[in-house]
């Protein structure tokens, strides 16, 4: 026993921008109420004026509730004006398709091809075709315009396939480049481990103690300043004592520090003979003091003192 779901709407028509649709407006909750919710195939009755039955599906209003399309033909044989309160009555179509095949299509799907082609299709696609068709009057062009239609659908099918199957290649390739690109990381990651380890364990321990700095202590800084202070001061005597005198030019030394030069000498002489008196040798001391004690008498000797100077 079939299940009727009346109820009163107005009939209206749907804005310019959504389609001009005439059409009635069913509620969310009646349109899923159906076995197969709002892609039921139903059959609608319309009073209003006069009474007119026709096969229907469910649209989406974008308000989460429904409408069905009336198209021109049928609103005229309703003879009801828009904004007309009407009378509707709904069920579902024992024809789970919605539309009637025409008997041009049936003997077209004879042919094993075009029935499994037939199957593979969508129910909207099928509807699509039985309308098509049933708009033409001659059986001859219902027929060709039917073969048309599987030609077209099976080049679609083929060209789908060859995308997808494009597609998974590609996927493919992109996996194994990435497989090969993290399989590079790996063995770079390992080649550098391996470096490491073999450096580390070619360092041997006087390798690294070698390489170790030194802490400076207070103890080794002190001495180093007094070997620097030491080295300071004979530079600054050798350069006195070791005057360069290839040119043969005669210069004149100050008379204070020939007076250092000749006191140090005289204090080194001093301390090798007085060393030398305990082993039992003794040296004459070079008289040097006493012309200093006047310039004016004693410029030989000083002349001589300065050569000597520079020959030592």
């Amino acid at each position: 026993m079939r299940q009727i779901f009346t109820f009163r709407t107005m009939l209206t028509i749907r804005p310019l921008d959504k389609g001009g649709y005439y059409c009635i407006i069913v509620k969310r909750e009646d349109g899923l109420r159906w076995s197969n919710g709002y892609a039921t195939r139903l059959i609608c009755r319309i009073r209003g004026n006069t009474i007119f039955t026709f096969p229907v599906g469910l649209q989406h209003a974008g308000d989460g509730n429904f409408f069905i399309i009336i198209n021109q033909g049928n609103f005229k044989s309703l003879a009801t004006p828009l904004g007309t309160d009407v009378s509707v009555a709904l069920w579902e179509n024992p024809n789970k398709l919605g539309v009637d095949i025409p008997d041009s299509v049936n003997d077209i799907l004879k042919k094993k091809k075009y029935k499994n082609l037939f199957d593979l299709a969508t129910d909207g696609k099928k509807r699509n075709l039985l309308f098509s068709v049933s708009s033409i009057k001659r059986y001859d062009k219902q027929q060709s315009k039917t073969i048309q239609w599987f030609d077209a659908f099976e080049q679609k099918l083929k060209d789908d396939e060859k995308k997808k199957k494009a597609k998974e290649k590609l996927k493919e390739i992109k996996q194994r480049e990435k497989k090969t690109s993290q399989n590079k990381k790996k063995s770079l990651v390992s080649a550098k481990t391996s470096v490491v380890k073999a450096s580390v364990v070619s360092t041997s321990p006087s390798e690294k103690t070698a390489a170790k700095v030194p802490k400076k202590t207070p103890q080794n800084s002190k001495n180093q300043n007094t070997e620097n202070a030491n080295v300071t001061k004979t530079t600054k005597y050798s350069k006195v004592e070791q005057a360069d005198d290839s040119s043969g030019e005669d210069f004149d030394l100050p008379l204070t520090t020939l007076n250092k030069v000749v006191g140090n000498n005289r204090r080194k002489r001093n301390k090798e003979n007085s060393q030398n008196e305990v082993a039992g040798e003794s040296e004459v001391e070079f008289p040097v003091a006493k012309c200093f004690k006047e310039n004016n008498d004693c410029d030989d000797e000083r002349e001589t003192i300065r050569k000597s100077s520079r020959n030592r």
